[in-house]
């Protein structure tokens, strides 16, 4: 697969919206993938818990996500 470009995005959530620069474009991947580096990087702590995952910013959650199989 290629990406087919480079940008920022914002994702809006319930709290906050989470902001990452240099989000690959690959639109024929059949899921959404966000590297927990990037997320760390841009300054988001990031847990894995059974069976969520949090992104939170000075421990103030904004968003989860739950586990299907292996894939959170």
């Amino acid at each position: 697969m290629y990406a087919h470009g480079i940008d920022s995005i914002e994702i809006p959530t319930a709290q906050v919206v989470i902001r990452l620069r240099e989000v690959w474009h690959v639109p024929n991947i059949w899921a959404s993938l966000l590297l927990v580096t990037r997320m760390v990087n841009a300054g988001y702590i990031v847990r894995f818990d059974r069976p969520t995952s949090y992104i939170s910013k000075t421990w103030i959650r904004t968003e989860r996500g739950n586990r299907k199989g292996s894939w959170y």
